[in-house]
Parts: C-alpha cells; structure tokens; sequence
C-alpha cells in the first residue's frame, strides 16, 4: 500500500498526523495472524481449560464378549452396533444395543468378489442399516447393509485414479462422497463416486499459519483426523488428532464454524526431506487431541484426550468427552470411568 497516496506528504511533519500513522501501523500489526481471521462463511470459536464447565461423571459398563479380540473401529448404527476386527476370520460383529446381545458376523475375509481384508476405516452409509468400510489392501470401498443375510459387500467402489487423493470418504448423498484431498488447500470436497468435484467448501490456510510456506501435503498431515456427518447429512466435521481443533460444516450455508480449544496450539514438528519429499516429524511431548467425533441431532460430541500415548498406556486420566452446540459454544465436559 501506497501511503503518499492516501497522505500528502506535507502532512507527515505534523506531529498529530504522525501519531494517527503510528496507531493505524500497531492496529494493522494487532490484526492477527491469517488463521485467525474471520470470514462471512467461516466463524471462529475460541475455548480455554478454564472455561471447561465441570465434569459430569459418566459411570460405563464393561462387556465382555467372546467373538472377537482386538476391535478396531466401532459405530452405532439403527439400534445396532458395529464392531471390526482385521482379523483371519469375518470382519465385521454386529450387536443389538437394546439387549447388547451377538447378532450375527458380516463381511467376509479375503480376496474374492465381494470379499474384504480389512477394514482400514468405518462410516455410516446414506440409506437405512447401510455402513461402509475401506480397504487399503485393495483400494476399495465395500459397502455393508446390518439387515441383509449375506455376508459379502453388496456395493463396491474402487479407489481409482481419480480417487487416489481422498481419504476419510463418508457419504453426503446416495452418489457423493464428502472427503478431504492429500493435496491442494481446500478443506471439505465433495465428489461423486468417479471422483468429479461436485463443490469445496472452506480452506486449511484458514486453520494453519507458519512461516515456513509448507506445502500443502504438509499442513494436511499436521491437522490429520477425523471426518464425520450428522444423520441428515446437513453437517459435516473434521476433528484433529495433533491441533485441537473442530471445523463444522453446515453443507446448506456454506458456513465454516471453526472450534478452536482448549490449548489452541499446534503440534511442534520438524521438516525430513529424506523420503524425496517434505514430510512432518513431531516433536516429542507428542499429545493426542480429539480421537473421537459425533455429530448429534442438536449437538456434537468429541472424545478429547490431551495424554500422550506413553501416559494413554500408563493409564493416566484425563480423558473426556466435550458437548457443543452447532455454534461452537461448549455445553457440558462428561467424564468416563475408565478407557
């Protein structure tokens, strides 16, 4: 910006003027960083640890179940829960949540039509009792329904080309996906299932500022976690793993509202070029954040950690399960008695 344009230069020697060109310069320096400003389609919520409302102890209990050892993702789906295991045998355990009884298994192991390896991720599908997992053995979504007989995927979509970029897919219609790209700055892409860009909404700049001009592969791997969608596919969220943070998406607006708390701070980390490209390496205290994310019919809910996984595996406490509303405001702070 020119200031002889907007100021005679005659002027500069009054020392008012002076004082009035001092105080715009502070103004313009106290403006914040980048990715802290707001837009008209993207808010901005702060939250610290003191203004966690307190804890609430919710009191759990423990099942035991004998079909499978080592349950890797877990959903609750039409009165039904959804237990993988990336074991040899079937991959998917389905329980009744009123009775918490064993219904049935699904999804069965290996490599012929139909046939799934594991499940590298698991999210609700966009018609009644359907689910959907990925395989990255075989680069592929296999899509699951709880009421059907039959143990293979019904629906399969292949990671091709056009596809190799996204991750995190969960459906936002029964022909598009809502996920994010490995590449390029934009936040949430929806596709159709041949992979054609249907609409981008928000950008990582906006959550992400270093003065390093990182590439965006980089920024995407700092805030790496997890994307969910509300019942109606109305909302859609990112949660981090590493940076607390939540990106709320209301899909009809367009409007990013962007929770940001309690530490509000990014993970330290250093550059490695040795694989041939710039990767991230994190600094150790390495903390996990939000790990868990829920969004409700008026409310969201986020397992928040804040542990490192040395102190996850001492069984340090501390975790707890943050309620906020679709506006960023937090409601209530639940305690659990165990994990």
């Amino acid at each position: 910006m020119r200031w002889d344009v907007i100021i005679p230069l005659s002027n500069l020697a009054n020392p008012f003027m002076k004082t009035y060109i001092n105080l715009i310069f502070v103004l313009f320096l106290c403006c914040g960083e980048p990715h802290e400003r707001e837009f008209k389609d993207y808010k901005i919520k702060h939250f610290s640890e003191k203004e966690i409302p307190p804890p609430t102890l919710l009191k759990g209990k423990k099942l035991h179940y004998t079909q499978f050892l080592i349950p890797r993702h877990i959903i609750a789906l039409e009165d039904h829960l959804i237990v993988a295991e990336n074991q040899l045998n079937d991959i998917f355990y389905i329980y009744d949540l009123n009775s918490m009884e064993f219904v049935k298994s699904i999804g069965k192991n290996g490599l012929g039509p139909g046939e799934i390896t594991l499940c590298a991720s698991l999210a609700k599908g966009a018609t009644y009792g359907e689910f959907w997992a990925f395989d990255t053995n075989l680069k592929a979504y296999f899509g699951y329904n709880i009421n059907s007989d039959h143990k293979l995927a019904e629906k399969e979509i292949k990671q091709g080309e056009a596809l190799a970029m996204a991750v995190n897919m969960v459906h936002s219609s029964d022909s598009t996906f809502m996920t994010k790209l490995m590449h390029g700055n934009k936040m949430f892409v929806e596709l159709t299932f041949d992979g054609d860009t249907v609409n981008t909404y928000g950008t990582w700049d906006r959550l992400f500022y270093d003065k390093r001009r990182l590439p965006d592969h980089v920024i995407i791997n700092v805030l790496q976690g997890k994307l969910a969608a509300s019942e109606d596919r109305n909302y859609f969220a990112f949660s981090g793993l590493f940076k607390d943070y939540i990106e709320i998406l209301d899909k009809g607006s367009g409007v990013i509202t962007s929770i940001r708390g309690p530490v509000n701070k990014l993970p330290k980390f250093d550059i490695d070029s040795g694989p041939g490209y710039e990767v991230p390496v994190f600094k150790e205290p390495k903390y996990h954040r939000y790990t868990v994310l829920h969004l409700g019919e008026s409310s969201i809910f986020a397992l928040y950690i804040g542990l490192t996984p040395e102190e996850i595996v001492e069984g340090k406490k501390g975790v707890s399960i943050f309620e906020f509303d679709y506006s960023g405001q937090i409601l209530n702070n639940y305690k659990i008695d165990f994990h």
